[in-house]
Parts: structure tokens; sequence; C-alpha cells
């Protein structure tokens, strides 16, 4: 996994790969993420950068916006319609987004073992070598003849 650590995914941008790179740095050195992971490991990364990212436009307009609001009150002394107007506050459309962003990040942070909970459930896996060098020694044995197969 040490390798796989600095082999970031292409199609990550700037932001999302120092993401990576702190989650990488904080995971691989308690073994808690295998090259299985990687892929949830980019996804965490992309939704911690896209959080921070409309958190920021969220802030500069904040999470309520007002609304410009018309309706008809009646008409005037020749007959056209009176309209009336009035600014309705709004939940920006914004605070939903990073809402369901947060939501995801705490799930995948809690699949990493990043919150307190979760980290009762998560135990590293203990191993004399990796399972790459486990998996490449069982793959180099000699290959077992099978049985000739007879037909009747």
């Amino acid at each position: 996994m040490e390798e796989s650590r600095r082999r970031c995914p292409p199609d990550l941008q700037k932001d999302e790969r120092r993401w990576w790179r702190y989650y990488a740095d904080t995971l691989v050195p308690l073994k808690l993420v295998s090259e299985a992971d990687l892929v949830a490991l980019a996804r965490l990364a992309k939704v911690t950068a896209e959080r921070i990212r409309f958190e920021a436009v969220m802030n500069k307009s904040g999470p309520i916006h007002f609304h410009e609001k018309s309706w008809r009150i009646g008409k005037d002394e020749k007959g056209n319609p009176v309209m009336a107007s009035s600014r309705v506050p709004m939940l920006s459309p914004l605070y939903s987004v990073v809402s369901g962003l947060r939501d995801q990040e705490l799930k995948l942070l809690r699949e990493f073992g990043m919150t307190p909970a979760s980290r009762t459930n998560v135990h590293a896996i203990e191993s004399k070598c990796s399972t790459h060098d486990q998996l490449m020694e069982l793959l180099s044995q000699p290959r077992v003849p099978r049985p000739a197969m007879t037909t009747q």
C-alpha cells in the first residue's frame, strides 16, 4: 500500500489530491486502508474538497437568501392590476447541497474508522508481509497437475 499512497488517481483535481494525500498519510500508517479501498479513498477526497468549495460559496452569500415575490392585490381607478411585492426569506439551495456533502463525507469517514464511534468496529490486520506479497507467493508456486479427464 505504500506505493499506492503516492499513486493518486489521475482524475482528481489539485485540492482533491491534497485531501488524498492527507487521508492516505493518516490511514496507511495505521494499516486501515488496502488496495481494495482506493476507490472509496478517492471518493472521500472528492467529497471533502467539494464540501469545502460549496461551503466557501455559501459562506459568502449566507444560508438564507431573499426571493422577490409579487401578487395581485386589486385594480387601480383605470382598471389596471395593482401588484404588491415583498422579499420572502428562503433557505439557499446551496445549503441542501452542502448538507448532503457533509452527510456523504461523514459516512465515508465512518467507513475508514475516522470517527470516535466507528473506531470501536475497526481492526487493523497485523501481518508480517503484505497481502500483495502473499498473493504473489501463492501465484508463483508450481502448478498442481489436474487429473486427466477420461471419457467413457
